[in-house]
Formats: structure tokens, C-alpha cells, sequence
């Protein structure tokens, strides 16, 4: 007779940002940086379902729990190479090339209005796909916005956006 079991409980990738109150995109982004391990289901002929274990979700609530007086860590400049998700990695470029604003501001864990705003005032270089297009952040002018220096277009007098 086998040891009876105790029933893990997997999230759906929705219920799972639900819980930590974030977008779907930003736990992609966790599972990507290898920060969140998944559960791939898969059944012949079908698309693989992700799934979180719940022990999974609450140890990376725990491990990312910032006690009272405790320093605030910033995102590492660069993240490891996954040709596998960003082809471009394998050129030695970081997680992404470019963002839109709203993955700028989960990027950093800030609001969109923020990474808008710093865009307005001109402390954050970016650039419109077309004439009225949607907002793009390169990534090496976000990482200098977030450390409170002027990246290298603003450095060589670049005022456009």
C-alpha cells in the first residue's frame, strides 16, 4: 500500500498574479528569470497548461519579504542569457531590448504613471512607434532612469524623445 498523498495545490498563472495583485505578464516574467518553477501540463495533441504550486507562490512572497529597516534591493542590470525566450540574449543583450510603459513600470516595480510621467519631464528617454504610437524604453535607458543617471542618448545632448 503507498503512502497517501498530500495534495499539492497548482494556481493557473491568472490566479497566481492574482494573489500577488500583479498582471499576468509580470509572473511570466518571474517564471522567465527563473525566479518561479512551474508545472508544464501537457496531454498528446493539447497545449501545455503552467501551473504554480501554491508552495512555490509563498516561498517567493517569503524570499522576497523585506523586514522592517531592511535595505530595498534594485533589479540586477542585466539578467541571465535565455536564448530560449529572447533570442537577441545570445547577442548579449539583457532580458529585453525595448519595453512599453506598462512592462517599464512592472520591470521596475513602479507605476506606469511614474515611468509616464519621468517620459513627460524628460528624465527618462524614450521614443513613439509612428507619430502617435505607443511609448518604447530601450532597455539600457531604463536601467540608467532607475539609478538616477542620464542614459546615453541624453549624455551625448540627445533632448528629443
Amino acid at each position: 500500500m503507498s503512502a497517501p498523498r498530500t495534495g499539492t495545490r497548482l494556481l493557473s498563472v491568472t490566479h497566481a498574479a492574482e494573489q500577488l495583485d500583479c498582471s499576468r505578464g509580470h509572473i511570466y516574467g518571474l517564471i522567465a528569470a527563473g525566479r518561479l518553477p512551474v508545472v508544464e501540463i501537457a496531454a498528446t495533441g493539447t497545449r501545455t497548461k503552467t501551473r504554480i504550486r501554491a508552495e512555490d507562490l509563498e516561498a517567493l512572497i517569503e524570499g522576497n519579504t523585506r523586514r522592517a529597516g531592511a535595505p530595498v534591493l534594485a533589479w540586477p542590470d542585466v539578467l541571465p542569457p535565455r536564448p530560449d525566450l529572447y533570442p537577441h540574449a545570445a547577442l548579449g543583450a539583457t532580458e529585453r531590448a525595448t519595453y512599453g510603459t506598462t512592462e517599464a513600470a512592472e520591470r521596475l516595480q513602479v507605476r506606469a504613471r511614474d515611468v509616464t510621467d519621468g517620459i513627460a519631464d524628460g528624465d527618462l528617454h524614450a521614443h513613439r512607434d509612428g507619430d502617435r504610437g505607443r511609448w518604447r524604453i530601450d532597455h539600457a535607458c531604463l536601467m540608467a532612469w532607475q539609478r538616477g543617471d542620464l542614459c546615453e542618448h541624453r549624455k551625448d545632448g540627445d533632448a528629443a524623445r
